[in-house]
């Protein structure tokens, strides 16, 4: 729960530093989760597939964690430049921010790998399902997790690739090459 509520915190207007609003992006994310795995008749191939897909990007989403928790801040006391400290600090901040978004990133993708196999197997013997409702519900329950997981992880992906592409554009730019 700390990693959703840190992530929640580094979606702001960093011009105003006002909070974006993330209420309409989640039900977004709900509607269309519900609606596709309603629609969807092969519950267990959603999950087979994507299991290998998010462990390449559970690979990435660590590799930027821990390219971030190793890298050195920006440290430009010794400048007598005022714009100089401020860049330092602003890139600082976004290091820390999108630490967050990985951290979450990190979360979803795990949580999404866990409900792909938990779909793409047969349920155990003590699972077995009499009554096809029931199994339905086993069946479209997880795939409508899976699939809001999932969206939520393509939408905070989406987010780490802009925000690092920012970061690494500045730092080449502050630093001495």
């Amino acid at each position: 729960m700390e990693a959703f509520k840190a992530n929640e915190r580094t979606y702001y207007n960093p011009v105003t530093k006002v909070k974006e609003r993330r209420l309409l992006g989640y039900f977004s994310i709900f509607a269309l989760s519900l609606v596709l795995s309603l629609v969807n008749q092969n519950s267990q191939e959603i999950g087979s597939s994507l299991i290998s897909v998010m462990g390449v990007l559970l690979g990435f989403g660590f590799n930027i964690q821990f390219f971030l928790a190793d890298t050195n801040k920006l440290n430009i006391e010794y400048s007598s430049y005022l714009e100089d400290k401020e860049d330092a600090r602003v890139l600082n901040e976004l290091s820390d921010e999108i630490y967050d978004n990985v951290v979450y990133l990190n979360y979803l993708a795990l949580t999404s790998l866990i409900l792909a196999l938990f779909i793409s197997i047969q349920p155990p013997e003590f699972l077995k399902f009499e009554n096809d409702v029931l199994r339905t519900f086993y069946f479209k329950g997880g795939q409508f997790l899976l699939i809001f997981a999932t969206g939520n992880f393509l939408l905070t992906l989406f987010r780490v690739l802009m925000r690092s592409s920012l970061f690494f554009a500045e730092r080449k730019r502050l630093l001495p090459s």
